[in-house]
């Protein structure tokens, strides 16, 4: 994908990456209610084109303090890719587990042009 970019009067024509990302930063307070949602998982995420690229239960934070807990970041072909899966009837049941077992932050990032 191509995407017109204008900046101080210049404009450039970048490729544009179409992958849409998902960071989850989450504390796990009950393991075993967590595991029903860990088993489910990536069934549902690979049915919707969703790959997993990372997992970290022990991140290294590099700047700032940030107590550690779980980090993920998944990767979907767009960002309606990411949204079918998240909105998905199966995942938002499986996400129970989650939600009764965990808190934390769940968000959609977008990728940058491709250089």
């Amino acid at each position: 994908m191509l995407r017109k970019v204008c900046c101080t009067g210049y404009c450039w024509i970048n490729r544009v990456s179409n992958f849409s990302y998902i960071l989850a930063e989450i504390n796990i307070a009950d393991r075993a209610t967590y595991a029903a949602y860990e088993a489910g998982f990536m069934t549902i995420l690979l049915a919707h084109g969703g790959t997993l690229l990372a997992v970290d239960d022990e991140p290294i934070t590099l700047e700032g303090q940030q107590p550690p807990h779980r980090r993920v970041i998944l990767r979907f072909d767009s960002e309606q890719a990411a949204r079918d899966w998240y909105l998905s009837d199966a995942y938002q049941a499986l996400m129970q587990h989650r939600v009764q077992a965990s808190e934390g932050v769940v968000t959609l990032l977008q990728g940058q042009p491709l250089t």
